[in-house]
């Protein structure tokens, strides 16, 4: 957006905001500050002025002038440059008008040459004006982009095609099992179901892209004297009140984040901390890249939860978001080559779509994934358990201070998502005896049939 588009904006809006308080009826919205008349709200010929109740200029004079956008119908428009150009077959009844002759030719024969050149003049302005309508068309309807999702709609189509035939032949094989073919038919209608979402998403693309109404004269906006003095009072009293705001709440969240800290430093003078990165010597176990028994998460089975993590980035519109997904399966890609195979410049290389709301789900899934693995790691599960109360802490080379913590501190959120686990497990694993009660118990009861005896 350009500054005189905002500028243009800024007071389109403040003149429609005034217009409905002044309808109001109230006092205090049918003056200005230190104007004796009430304000006056002209319409005319396309253009919207606001005045402070006195006709004529200075300061409670007409405070600003908005003229208006003009738009035409671009085919219609097309049309009429059209007729201009190329001249016209639309019977007239005055036999005095000639225009829609050749000129050039009847200008041989009588002499029309004052007519010809103001035809010529139209003619040529014509053509610049419909030159302009035609690019102003294309951008507006981003013509351009309009064409590539054409394309990229014929591609999915043509593949989904070749994908549905060589399916069909197998189902068809006289040599395919029944089992098979229940197979095959699934993987035949999930192809169209994903398929389909992707062409009605695109389809629905391409609908947004269709204007005809194509702007000819562009707004404007001429501000005779600056908006109403007490709007810029109460702007900066908001401006000086959230600015109090915003400091007391950065102290409080200051005050908080120390808090945590300090109660963060005693708990660790009591309780000790491990830390650990995917080349940990000892704590390697507790990383996103360390290998364990492999484990499923919607649908594929993954060897790390870095796998796992980086496969879900892929947007579902992605008509490649099965071939992606199944190049984390591959239980020979290591952990540092699937982050990378995840990262942004291998999305933008093999061009795919990444998903929207990542920054907003990416915690979740995270969680999600690691409970999956633990699950399918019933002995590194018991070892999570066994470290207690100890804070967890990921950190090392080239940590970021979202998922760990580094020099400059950090929110450590893996850290915290396998101290939830550990929490949960632990409370599951409290609630049964241990070998040694289970002992006691039995003991007890023996106790108690002796004495009854």
């Amino acid at each position: 957006m350009t500054d005189e588009h905002s500028e243009y904006s800024k007071y389109f809006e403040y003149y429609h905001k005034q217009r409905i308080l002044y309808s109001t009826g109230k006092d205090k919205y049918k003056k200005c500050s230190g104007c004796s008349d009430e304000k006056i709200f002209k319409e005319k010929d396309n253009t919207l002025t606001l005045n402070c109740g006195v006709e004529g200029s200075g300061d409670c004079g007409d405070q600003f002038e908005i003229i208006l956008p003009e738009y035409k119908d671009y085919y219609e428009e097309s049309e009429r440059l059209n007729r201009i150009i190329h001249g016209s077959l639309d019977y007239d009844k005055d036999i005095n008008n000639i225009k829609n002759y050749d000129l050039e030719k009847l200008d041989k024969c009588m002499d029309i040459s004052e007519e010809l050149n103001e035809k010529k003049e139209k003619i040529d302005e014509a053509s610049l004006n419909l030159k302009d309508l035609h690019k102003k068309y294309s951008k507006e309807n981003r013509l351009k982009e309009k064409n590539d999702k054409i394309q990229e709609l014929y591609n999915i189509k043509k593949k989904q095609e070749d994908e549905l035939t060589k399916i069909m032949k197998k189902i068809k094989d006289p040599l395919t099992i029944d089992d098979k073919k229940e197979i095959f038919m699934k993987e035949y209608a999930k192809t169209i179901y994903d398929n389909q979402r992707v062409i009605y998403g695109l389809m629905n693309e391409l609908k947004e892209m269709n204007n005809n109404y194509i702007s000819i004269k562009d707004e404007k906006i001429n501000i005779m004297n600056e908006i109403d003095k007490k709007d810029k009072k109460d702007k900066k009293d908001k401006i000086d009140k959230k600015d109090k705001k915003d400091k007391k709440d950065k102290k409080d969240k200051k005050d908080k984040k120390d808090k945590k800290e300090e109660k963060s430093q005693k708990d660790m003078k009591e309780t000790g901390e491990i830390k650990y990165f995917s080349k940990s010597k000892e704590n390697k176990w507790l990383s996103t890249f360390n290998e364990g028994n492999n484990f499923e998460y919607d649908g594929y089975t993954y060897p790390t939860v870095e796998h796992a993590f980086h496969a879900q980035k892929i947007d579902s519109s992605d008509p490649d978001i099965k071939e992606y997904k199944e190049k984390f399966t591959d239980k020979d890609l290591k952990p540092s080559e699937a982050k990378k195979l995840g990262g942004k410049k291998s999305f933008k290389e093999n061009n795919y779509k990444f998903k929207k709301d990542w920054d907003k789900i990416k915690l979740r899934l995270m969680k999600e994934i690691t409970e999956s693995y633990y699950k399918n790691n019933p002995e590194l599960m018991n070892k999570l358990v066994s470290t207690g109360n100890k804070e967890l802490l990921h950190t090392g080379p080239r940590i970021d201070d979202y998922w760990g913590v580094n020099k400059n501190g950090g929110e450590n959120h893996h850290g915290e998502i396998l101290m939830e686990i550990r929490k949960e497990n632990s409370l599951k694993d409290s609630k049964k005896l241990t070998k040694k009660g289970e002992e006691w118990v039995d003991a007890a009861v023996k106790d108690m049939k002796e004495r009854e005896k």
